[in-house]
């Protein structure tokens, strides 16, 4: 077997592991779960090299999801993308929320990188929060937003796609793989115009 195929085999097996291992959570146990986000009690550093705690965010409407800006795949134009249509629905009724991407790569996503990538993508409002923390936090919340696992291959880190949609009340919805359709997963929260 080449050693290209050997590699795109490796590539597809560890993706759909991700993939499997990220959609386990389902119904209460992941509604609890994403409560707990606001439990992690490290701190973040934003685009601004501000701290944050998730904590800030707790009774706020927010939309939460995980990428890394280094990145050479389609997860940065389906998930800016994807961002930008719900920003508009929430616009759209008004309802202030708070938009939050959490870097998978803490090594490399310094403050001034995240500031470079939020600037050059357009997200200058200040309901967007660009954060970077510790591996070990990063991980956590990966897990408690239902992510699973992710990890290095090679220049990439292979990771499930997942926007959540968070309200105060603590109802929740999520885009994903498997739901891509924004004006859905707003009505299902009860925000469509």
């Amino acid at each position: 077997m080449s050693r290209s195929i050997l590699k795109a085999a490796v590539f597809l097996f560890t993706f759909v592991s991700v993939f499997i291992l990220g959609n386990s959570a389902h119904g209460d146990k992941q509604s609890s779960s994403l409560q707990s986000i606001f439990e992690i009690s490290d701190d973040w550093k934003d685009d601004q090299n501000q701290t944050v705690r998730l904590s800030q965010f707790k009774d706020k409407h927010i939309v939460i999801t995980m990428s890394y800006t280094s990145c050479k795949k389609i997860c940065p134009q389906l998930t800016n993308t994807k961002l930008q249509e719900v920003e508009k629905y929430y616009q759209t009724t008004k309802t202030p929320a708070e938009f939050i991407i959490v870097s998978f790569d803490p090594e490399n996503d310094t403050p001034k990188i995240l500031a470079e990538y939020r600037k050059a993508h357009g997200f200058t409002s200040g309901h967007w929060h660009f954060l970077t923390g510790n591996l070990e936090a990063t991980k956590s919340l990966a897990r408690k937003l239902g992510l699973g696992g992710f990890f290095q291959m090679e220049s990439h880190i292979v990771h499930d796609f997942k926007i959540v949609l968070l309200e105060p009340n603590g109802k929740s919805a999520e885009i994903n793989w498997d739901q891509r359709d924004v004006s859905a997963v707003v009505k299902s929260l009860k925000l469509a115009p």
